[in-house]
């Protein structure tokens, strides 16, 4: 089917149809990756791009900037 589901959050039926992209690492992965995650949204991502030049991201992080972790956790 060539159309998303529209029963599901657009990121989310995007990330099932392409599970080849994920895992993501974090640490490396450039912003349109990043973006790709369901429960990422732009800001965070910008924080997160923002956090890495200082440390490694662990789930800490994510928590911090109150990320959905049930919604990241299985593309991370």
């Amino acid at each position: 089917a060539p159309n998303l589901d529209l029963k599901v959050d657009p990121k989310l039926a995007w990330a099932l149809r392409n599970r080849g992209s994920f895992p993501v690492d974090l640490n490396k992965a450039p912003r349109e990756r990043l973006l790709r995650i369901p429960g990422l949204g732009v800001r965070n991502v910008d924080r997160l791009i923002a956090i890495r030049r200082f440390h490694p991201i662990r789930l800490d992080d994510l928590q911090k900037l109150r990320v959905p972790m049930k919604k990241v956790c299985p593309w991370v």
